[in-house]
């Protein structure tokens, strides 16, 4: 009997996370991969995308791919592969079966720190359920963001039964390092996982410091952290710091910050790609970030030892953003996927505080209920969220509507709707980002090539030499002036001159656009 009730505390709720879970994503398992992403390198040029075999898992395993050594995440993908070959549909399910399998950990490691029953099933329902989520799970790329978290939780798991035990448990110690090592292998960003035991021991478990054990854990930390900087570094991926100082770039990460805990509490202008380059460092959504971060600090300041699990959560939601905060600047100021791990820090304090309010028949009912429709009103928005993903079109489209001054927005947007043969959408999208930068040479070539297509030469003409007046060195625009010149007339006794230009600028990769003779860039 005794069995049958822990079988029957443990399985309801993972049932219950899995059909949640696919409730809200089975949309995106009919979606294709995003070709022109980072799905290309995963999938499409991976030379280790192979049924598994033993020669492709030691090649996985001796090998760097897309300038990072991740072999747990291309093993996986390989395992996709033998099962399903390029059908997308596999590697969707995978996505969601991973991330229902994060819920299920989420809980059982908060049913391990004796949160109440009741706040674990609300934490790991709204961790399920919450639109930031959606990029991490929808985009096959962003499997490693899956995984990573998965071994992590695997480790904590671990870490909490070694380190809550009355003596030392050799065998969760040693579950504890390899599934970090296999979060290494995964993802970078679990680089952080040993400081989070160093809180967890200060904060939460009131252990005496235990230097020794930490010491591997530690020492893999900064070997791959090295490693991950050294490979990025080698291809350019980390660069200037934004606004050019560390101080500037301070004041960035600090209003990234403020934008991530407004979206978890407020998440309707979730973007696949967010643009910071240009935002104002003295406007009122600045001031609040630095006035919020003040206030944090005062808080942890004068409250550490008064409400060390407030102070934990609010260090599990910073520590996880580091790496990813400009402090070692990268390419990428935000990103929803950033927020898989350190959302859980503001989801489960909201999910206690309702537990604890909610005490009494009458509020039990109330909190229940409250639970009930925010479960459903973000599922119901990750649903929606989820389809900006379904492809690429619909991706920049989500971007250049949100964005509508950025002109690199409105291009890509463009171009994606050349790709489906829209025309009525390119030509918009070309026009608006000449309207914010009329000497834009990569919109002045695509839309004098559709303007070129739909034989409106005389338009295709001014647009083309503008082009090349302002990037004479582009080859592209060479080759599509020399397809308007046969075309159409207009200065063919210039096409020995341009093909020379052509063939001295000339750049490999460009995208060719078949049914013109002309070139298209994005």
């Amino acid at each position: 009997m005794l069995i049958a009730s822990k079988l029957k505390d443990w399985t309801m709720p993972f049932l219950t996370f899995f059909l949640v879970g696919f409730a809200i994503y089975f949309v995106s398992l009919d979606f294709h991969f995003l070709v022109l992403s980072d799905d290309s390198a995963y999938i499409f040029r991976n030379p280790y995308l192979q049924k598994i075999s033993l020669a492709n898992i030691v090649a996985i395993f001796s090998n760097i791919h897309f300038s990072d050594y991740l072999p747990i995440n291309l093993l996986s993908y390989s395992w996709d592969f033998t099962w399903w070959g390029f059908n997308s549909f596999g590697y969707r399910l995978t996505q969601v079966v991973l991330h229902s399998l994060n819920a299920c950990l989420l809980f059982a490691i908060l049913r391990l720190l004796e949160v109440p029953k009741r706040a674990c099933w609300f934490s790991a329902l709204i961790f399920i359920a919450h639109p930031v989520q959606v990029e991490s799970v929808v985009w096959i790329s962003e499997r490693k963001n899956l995984l990573s978290s998965l071994f992590i939780f695997l480790s904590l798991w671990f870490y909490l039964r070694h380190a809550m035990s009355s003596r030392f448990c050799r065998s969760h110690y040693y579950f504890c390092l390899l599934s970090f090592v296999l979060a290494l292998l995964s993802k970078s960003i679990s680089v952080m996982l040993p400081c989070i035991f160093v809180l967890l021991d200060f904060l939460v478990l009131k252990r005496k410091w235990m230097v020794m054990e930490k010491i591997p854990f530690f020492l893999l930390s900064l070997l791959a952290g090295l490693a991950t900087i050294y490979s990025q570094e080698a291809v350019g991926a980390i660069r200037e710091y934004p606004g050019g100082s560390f101080s500037t770039a301070f004041l960035y990460t600090l209003r990234v910050y403020w934008d991530y805990v407004v979206c978890l509490i407020f998440p309707f202008q979730l973007s696949p790609r967010y643009f910071f380059s240009n935002i104002f460092l003295i406007d009122p959504q600045s001031l609040l970030a630095y006035l919020f971060f003040i206030a944090v600090c005062f808080y942890v300041a004068r409250n550490f030892r008064s409400h060390p699990g407030l102070v934990f959560a609010i260090g599990w939601f910073v520590v996880w953003l580091i790496p990813v905060s400009n402090l070692i600047p990268i390419s990428v100021l935000r990103q929803d996927r950033y927020l898989y791990l350190p959302s859980i820090a503001v989801i489960v304090l909201v999910c206690i505080w309702l537990e604890s309010w909610g005490q009494g028949q009458r509020k039990n009912v109330l909190v229940n209920s409250i639970i009930a429709v925010v479960v459903f009103f973000l599922g119901s928005l990750s649903f929606l969220h989820a389809f900006v993903y379904a492809s690429e079109h619909a991706f920049w489209q989500r971007v250049a509507n949100q964005y509508p001054q950025k002109v690199y927005a409105q291009v890509e947007a463009g171009y994606h709707c050349g790709l489906i043969e829209d025309e009525v959408c390119e030509e918009k999208r070309y026009r608006q980002a000449l309207a914010i930068e009329p000497d834009h040479a990569n919109a002045l070539n695509n839309l004098g090539l559709l303007m070129m297509k739909r034989e409106r030469y005389g338009e295709a003409q001014v647009l083309l030499d503008k082009s090349i007046r302002i990037d004479p060195t582009d080859a592209v625009v060479y080759s599509n002036r020399i397809a308007l010149a046969k075309k159409s007339g207009i200065g063919r006794e210039n096409i020995p001159e341009w093909k020379r230009k052509a063939d001295l600028f000339k750049r490999p990769k460009k995208r060719k656009d078949l049914s013109l003779g002309g070139f298209r860039f994005r």
